[in-house]
């Protein structure tokens, strides 16, 4: 009876100091997880920081340059205007995604969900990329196929997905500048394919880059802009749809996203 007792005071002992250790194991990663987030919203500051720091500069330059009356002529006066609305624009466009992250991890987001064509969501993004891609001198090739089913969406905001990937294909490119995007029926899906040839994604980075804040160590070594929102947003607005993005990437050789959706039955 003692050493039954003996043993039962063990398993229970033993029972608790493996929970304890697991407890313990836990808090420890929890704790990781929280440094690591803490660092990275450090460096998403600094990134917006020096993000905004530019756009700023350049609009108080040629406003102050309006102001004191430094040119009368129009054609200068009219390229300070340019200027002072090109930087203004991209302000905007940072505050909106930054907005637009916050209200989706707020849970306060609402989509205005209604039948849209594919190709109209492609051709909409396409063209409010098109200064970049010009500006870029960048060769964009389309494949939309025909009679795709229609699906339910917030056309502006898969738009916008659609946007910052055309974006960072631009952003990332390696010399080759290519684009392809492609929209096809993949069984009840409907599949929107971004491709291009790229600097390309580190596989250890693959399972990162739809994680809010992170920025690959290639990307800020080479001291490429940007605020590590982008495709935390792609992926939130793609889910919200009820679809899926996976990613295939080789360094070196280009990235390809891939949107699947889920089409009007």
């Amino acid at each position: 009876f003692i050493t039954n007792t003996r043993r039962k005071n063990l398993a229970i002992s033993f029972s608790i100091l493996s929970l304890l250790a697991i407890s313990v194991i836990l808090i420890f990663v929890s704790a990781q997880r929280a440094q690591l987030l803490a660092r990275r919203q450090i460096e998403f500051v600094s990134s917006v920081s020096h993000e905004f720091r530019t756009p700023l500069a350049v609009i108080y330059s040629a406003g102050e340059n309006l102001a004191d009356g430094v040119t009368k002529e129009y054609s200068q006066v009219s390229r300070y205007g340019n200027l002072i609305k090109g930087e203004g624009k991209k302000l905007s466009k940072m505050v909106e995604q930054i907005l637009d992250f916050a209200g989706a991890n707020s849970g306060k987001k609402k989509y205005d969900l209604r039948e849209v064509k594919v190709s109209e969501i492609i051709e909409n993004a396409l063209a409010e990329c098109q200064p970049l891609i010009d500006e870029k001198s960048f060769k964009v090739e389309t494949e939309i196929a025909e009679n795709l089913p229609e699906i339910m969406a917030d056309k502006n905001a898969l738009m916008q997905a659609v946007q910052n990937l055309i974006a960072n294909s631009i952003k990332y490119s390696n010399g080759e500048k290519f684009l392809k995007i492609s929209a096809r029926n993949g069984g009840n899906k409907v599949k929107i394919i971004i491709e291009d040839r790229g600097i390309g994604i580190a596989k250890s980075d693959l399972k990162h880059i739809f994680e809010p804040f992170f920025r690959a160590k290639a990307v800020v070594d080479e001291q490429i802009h940007g605020n590590g929102l982008g495709l935390s947003l792609v992926k939130q607005t793609v889910e919200a749809h009820g679809g899926k993005i996976a990613v295939e990437s080789q360094i070196g050789k280009g990235s390809r996203f891939t949107i699947h959706l889920p089409f009007i039955i």
